[in-house]
């Protein structure tokens, strides 16, 4: 079983791991969405992350994502965003409530003095599955009914709830608004809530349908605001 607190515990370090391991070079300031390091547009309460060179920040983020450490800010739009992570090269963030389409400049300050500063795209939903970054076949981080992780050795069952996360779904995203492609099956009725241990992180709940999708490895995707996901895989029963 894999509760909730373990399960932001464990989307925490994974981004981290992907970051790190897709850090650009011979950049000043690069920024890219913290569920798969892609370079889709950002969207209001989405995980982001810059990547840069911040020379002594060495501080470690205390609980609650505030929006200063040790007089290190991320400015997304002008407004200051909440910190979830900070290294001297690389900021993870989440995109303030204010940012508006279609562009913004993020800039990174310390003690008030600009340190780098880039321009992103900015829509209102840009929805991005997190993948599991222990894998290289797609495999999307999925809990099954059990609550265990999703895989070829714990496959869901037709019929059973599963439990998506992603990021850039926007403001007070709806349900209604929100459809997700398992296979050529299109699902409706999901359960949308806010990850409470990780600003940023939206968990999704379906139910599979009952009949009518293959066993094996399932290319899955979440629509939402007229925008589609990345494609995940998941492994059905």
């Amino acid at each position: 079983m894999l509760s909730s607190l373990s399960c932001s515990r464990w989307l925490t370090s994974a981004a981290l791991t992907l970051a790190l391991a897709a850090a650009p070079s011979g950049s000043p300031l690069t920024i890219v969405n913290g569920a798969n390091s892609g370079s889709t547009p950002l969207a209001p309460q989405s995980v982001a992350v810059a990547f840069g060179s911040f020379p002594g920040v060495t501080e470690t983020v205390p609980p609650g994502a505030p929006t200063s450490v040790a007089g290190l800010q991320v400015l997304v739009g002008g407004q200051a965003a909440r910190l979830l992570y900070v290294s001297d090269r690389q900021i993870n963030f989440v995109v303030p409530d204010q940012v508006e389409p279609p562009t913004a400049q993020v800039q990174v300050q310390r003690n008030g003095s600009p340190v780098a500063s880039s321009a992103v795209d900015v829509a209102r939903s840009s929805p991005v599955l997190f993948p599991r970054h222990d894998r290289e076949d797609d495999a999307g981080l999925i809990l099954n009914a059990t609550g265990a992780v999703n895989s070829a050795a714990n496959p869901a069952a037709a019929g059973s709830q599963i439990r998506l996360f992603a990021t850039g779904m926007g403001l007070q995203p709806r349900a209604e608004d929100i459809g997700v492609m398992i296979g050529l099956r299109h699902v409706r009725n999901a359960v949308i809530t806010a990850d409470p241990g990780l600003p940023g992180v939206w968990m999704i709940q379906i139910a599979l349908p009952s009949s009518g999708l293959m066993s094996g490895l399932t290319p899955l995707a979440v629509h939402a605001g007229g925008r589609a996901s990345n494609t995940v895989t998941l492994y059905v029963q």
